[in-house]
């Protein structure tokens, strides 16, 4: 990628999907749940074939049982960042996160689960 195929944005529709710097979305998951990140900006390479991909701070989370949703942990400084494909995302829904006095929670939309054995 370079600045003269690339286009950076803050929202874009992807696949009748919408996009935008703030949401989340789910990367992978592992044997303690959803692996969720949060969108910092968009980037489309325009070539032959447009690719999207989402440049994502990392963020913990724990589930709630309780409430049925994840909460997301708060840190006061910038966590690890990745560029990721947009079409390897685990889920391809992005993901709001809804405050509840001190508690980042996300309700997932679709059940994102793995089997263990």
């Amino acid at each position: 990628m370079n600045s003269e195929n690339t286009v950076v944005c803050q929202k874009l529709k992807f696949r009748g999907t919408e996009y935008k710097k703030g949401l989340l979305v789910i990367r992978n998951e592992n044997e303690f749940g959803p692996g969720f990140a949060r969108i910092i900006l968009l980037l489309v390479k325009k070539s032959h074939r447009k690719e999207v991909f989402v440049i994502v701070e990392l963020k913990d989370s724990k589930w709630l049982p309780d409430i049925g949703m994840h909460c997301i942990e708060h840190s006061d400084n910038m966590g690890t960042v990745e560029c990721l494909n947009i079409e390897l995302l685990l889920d391809y829904y992005p993901l709001s996160v809804y405050q509840l006095n001190n508690l980042s929670l996300v309700p997932l939309h679709h059940s994102v689960a793995c089997m263990y054995e």
